[in-house]
């Protein structure tokens, strides 16, 4: 039986990340964004979820180039994190809601 790559398990599921829009994922999901050209990502709270694959360190902003993989990190606790996606329609937070 084919595996949902959309389905959480155990946070090593792919959590849907739409561009300019506030998304759920768990602990150690990758984030499936479809970036614009010269996107980016860049910290708006006092805690930065995101990391590479395998909890590499992905500092503040994340400037997205091909392939650049993004994941929640391992250690993640249940909240809700802001963040600022760039470029977008109207320039504003959003937010990974990990739970």
């Amino acid at each position: 039986m084919p595996e949902d790559k959309k389905k959480k398990k155990d946070g090593n599921g792919v959590a849907p990340a739409g561009w300019c829009e506030d998304f759920p994922a768990s602990a150690g999901d990758l984030c499936e964004f479809t970036p614009p050209a010269n996107a980016s990502i860049t910290k708006s709270g006092n805690y930065w979820p995101f990391c590479g694959p395998n909890g590499t360190n992905l500092p503040s902003p994340i400037t997205f180039q091909a392939n650049t993989e993004v994941y929640i990190k391992s250690d993640a606790t249940n909240g809700t994190y802001p963040f600022t996606p760039s470029p977008c329609s109207k320039e504003m937070t959003h937010s990974v809601t990990v739970g």
